[in-house]
C-alpha cells in the first residue's frame, strides 16, 4: 500500500534517493513526462490495465508482470521487460535502467502495439468489421 512504501521509503532514504512516494495523485499526466521507466508489478488482476496502456502510448519503457501485460503483449512482442512479482521484478527493474538503448527499443515496439491494437483508428476498425 502507499502507506507501506511512503514508510519503507522514508525509514531508508540514502537507500532510494530518487523515489518518491506520492500516494494518490490527481493528475498523473505530468507525472509521465518525467519517467525514465514506469513500473506495473501486478500480482494478480483482470482485464487490461490501462495505466499500462497509457504509459506504452507515451513512450515509456514499462517493466510489469504477465498478468500486467496480460491481453496487452506477450513476451515474444519484446515491448516491455516481462519478470515475475518476486526478486526478479527488482533485478528487471536494475537491468532496464541499465540499458537505455533496449528500453528505447522496447518503447517503440510499445507505441507501435498501442497503435495496432488500442488506437481509436483501430478499435473503430475492428468494431466495424465486427457488425458488417
Amino acid at each position: 500500500s502507499d502507506v507501506w512504501l511512503g514508510s519503507w521509503l522514508a525509514s531508508r532514504p540514502q537507500q532510494a534517493p530518487r523515489v518518491d512516494a506520492l500516494g494518490f495523485v490527481e493528475d498523473i499526466a505530468p507525472l509521465f513526462r518525467h519517467c525514465r521507466l514506469f513500473l506495473a508489478p501486478l500480482g494478480e488482476g483482470g482485464g487490461i490495465k490501462i495505466k499500462i496502456l497509457e504509459a506504452m502510448a507515451r513512450g515509456i519503457p514499462i517493466v510489469t508482470t504477465p498478468i500486467g501485460a496480460e491481453g496487452i503483449c506477450g513476451p515474444e512482442d519484446e515491448a516491455v521487460f516481462l519478470a515475475e512479482c518476486d526478486s526478479s521484478f527488482a533485478d528487471e527493474v536494475i537491468a532496464a535502467l541499465g540499458q537505455p538503448a533496449e528500453a528505447a527499443l522496447r518503447s517503440g515496439r510499445s507505441r507501435q502495439i498501442i497503435e495496432k491494437k488500442f488506437s481509436w483508428k483501430s478499435i473503430t476498425e475492428q468494431l466495424t468489421d465486427l457488425y458488417r
